[in-house]
Formats: structure tokens, sequence, C-alpha cells
């Protein structure tokens, strides 16, 4: 109980991993476009098998069409290691 009690001051009364949770979310500003590892490999072993199975599954032609749209984007920012941005989609004031 003690442990608990401690762990739960150090992280909501302290903020004592505050800055830490903060840099783990924040995106460079710099690296706008750059595909991160971490982003790489989940695309890759999660995202687009998904997607595979979706488009093997699905009838509806409307649904097709946006899933072949969907996995030939993914597919190039894996292969190209960068984000592609369409018009609208920037996240960041500034990074343009």
């Amino acid at each position: 109980m003690i442990f608990f009690g401690l762990g739960f001051f150090l992280d909501r009364v302290a903020k004592f991993w505050a800055a830490q949770a903060e840099i783990s979310v924040v995106r460079n500003p710099y690296l706008v476009d750059r595909l991160y590892q971490k982003e790489l490999l989940t695309m890759t072993n999660q995202h687009l098998p998904v997607m595979y199975a979706l488009r093997s599954l699905s009838r509806d032609p409307r649904i097709v069409v946006e899933l072949d749209a969907a996995i030939s984007r993914l597919e190039a920012t894996v292969r190209n290691k960068r984000w592609t941005i369409r018009e609208g989609e920037d996240v960041y004031e500034d990074s343009a």
C-alpha cells in the first residue's frame, strides 16, 4: 500500500515523470515528415496486415476503393520512410 501511495504521490502530485512523458509524445517539429522507427514497425507489422485483411473481406465497392487508396498511401509511406502530408493535414501551424 505504501508503494502504491508513493507512486501516486510522485505521479499525480509531484508530477515526477511529467517532462519524460511530454518528451515521449511530442514529435520533433523540424522532422514533421520523417517516420520514426516505432511508426515504421507499427505500420508494417500491424496496420498494413489489418488493412489487407479488411480489403479481402470487404464486399462494398466504396469501402474497397477507400481501402485501396489508404493501403497505397501507407505502402508509399513505408517505402519512402516519410509521411505523405496532404493539404489540410498539417497539425503543426508553423512547420511549413
